[in-house]
């Protein structure tokens, strides 16, 4: 039995309980695990919003994603002028032809009467978010260049935002470029709080507790080690450690900063021991006692299903052997001064050593001339196309495209007979070219 569209043009549906007939989509603008992210618009109010899909039938399983669960509870926890806001959470259920984005509903049968009963009934939910025209992922894509000033705002307001964050008893997990969004005043604010988890202790644990390290949770609990995309997870995560603190969310800082001035990531690898290796080339191996005690730490259990298998720590130390670190003289002439030691102390290998977020914002790399200022707006617009809007969804296919471009310049150039390294400066010039030009014009 296919049940009727409701007639929303002739019904009083600012009344109806809050579904996505309030919103009007306008495009997508990223994808994540449960489901699509997209622009729209408030029928009531005009407001553009965004909103996160989150199925409620995924996979293997029928209900609420605990992932879901947390997510809401932490946007409903959590203030801050640096985190994103929540604004509402609707539903596509009595609405689901609006949801064009799952397949028909279907029979399965007299077989499974349940499973017919649930997938009739399933319906979506979609949190309605404070919209954001850029993420950062998105502006490194199309080579946005950050001035010195514009670099220390953004790094400030996100440490603000951490600060906050661990003050409270959160870890985000989850800190990469495309979940900082960048309005056009350079505010930021910080999304994704899927994966953040509460580390405050229960009473008893407190009680029981001695620790007074501030990087670990002075919890006993134990957290799963499947956190933090690879380019951005720190060295205690790569190694399996199970108990942990606001530290990993630092490194991952670290990393942003680095990437910020630099205009790339600093270790893009491919794989777990691929990225420890990059760090340790990058970065030199660290002492004999953070050796020490990362072979002491608490691990994840090989057999855990929430959790990845540790690396073969003992291998690693054996084979690697004693590195200085590279990050000054590589990058030394683009890092420099207090930036360069502030990424250091950020990056520090032992997580026990590694500077607060907190402890971060008071470092003379803010106040050194040129200074961040307190209020972002201070610093103009971005400077891009007047109806840009760059997430990271958006912006891989237009690298994608330019790539390809060039690929064709740099064929065609070996082709007229010049040498790699030229061939190589004409692929540079027309990919450069071809991002400047969508910077400008925007994603069409």
């Amino acid at each position: 039995m296919v049940t009727p569209e409701p007639d929303l043009d002739g019904m009083a549906w600012q009344n109806m309980t809050r579904t996505l007939a309030h919103y009007e989509r306008l495009d997508q603008i990223g994808e994540g695990t449960y489901g699509q992210v997209y622009r729209a618009r408030c029928k009531d109010t005009g407001r553009i919003v965004a909103m996160k899909k989150m199925r409620i039938h995924h996979g293997g399983y029928w209900g609420m994603p605990l992932q879901l669960i947390r997510e809401i509870k932490i946007l409903k926890r959590l203030h801050h002028p640096r985190l994103l806001s929540m604004i509402e959470v609707v539903t596509s259920k009595g609405v689901e032809y609006l949801d064009t984005d799952d397949p028909p509903l279907k029979s399965v049968g007299d077989s499974d009467k349940g499973s017919d009963a649930r997938e009739a009934y399933k319906g979506n939910l979609f949190l309605v978010l404070e919209y954001v025209e850029h993420d950062l992922t998105g502006l490194l894509d199309v080579a946005y260049q950050f001035t010195e000033v514009q670099i220390k705002c953004i790094f400030k307001q996100l440490l603000e935002a951490l600060a906050f964050m661990h003050e409270n008893k959160y870890v985000h997990r989850d800190i990469k470029s495309s979940n900082i969004l960048l309005n056009s005043n350079f505010g930021l604010k910080l999304a994704d709080f899927g994966l953040a988890r509460c580390i405050e202790p229960s009473i008893l644990e407190q009680m029981k507790s001695s620790s007074n390290d501030r990087s670990v949770s002075s919890s006993s609990a134990e957290f799963t080690n499947k956190v933090i995309t690879l380019w951005y997870r720190p060295p205690e995560i790569l190694l399996g450690a199970s108990q942990y603190g606001p530290a990993v969310d630092v490194w991952s800082a670290g990393c942003i900063l680095a990437e910020l001035i630099l205009g790339k990531p600093l270790f893009a690898g491919k794989t777990e021991l691929e990225q420890l290796h990059l760090v340790l080339d990058m970065l030199g191996t660290p002492s004999n006692e953070t050796w020490d005690f990362f072979a002491r730490m608490k691990k994840a259990k090989p057999s855990s299903s929430t959790s990845s298998p540790p690396l073969d720590l003992p291998s690693i130390r054996k084979d690697t052997p004693a590195k200085q670190s590279r990050l000054r003289d590589k990058y030394g002439d683009k890092l420099k001064g207090p930036a360069l030691q502030l990424v250091e102390k950020l990056l520090e290998w032992d997580p026990r050593k590694r500077m607060t977020a907190a402890n971060a914002l008071q470092n003379g790399y803010f106040w050194k001339a040129p200074a961040a200022p307190d209020d972002p707006a201070e610093l103009g617009q971005l400077d891009v196309g007047p109806d840009g809007h760059f997430h990271e969804f958006q912006t891989k296919k237009k690298r994608k495209e330019a790539k390809a471009a060039a690929e064709k310049v740099r064929s065609e150039a070996m082709d007229r007979g010049a040498t790699e390294e030229e061939a190589e400066e004409e692929y540079d010039k027309a990919y450069t070219k071809i991002i400047k030009r969508v910077a400008q014009e925007g994603i069409s």
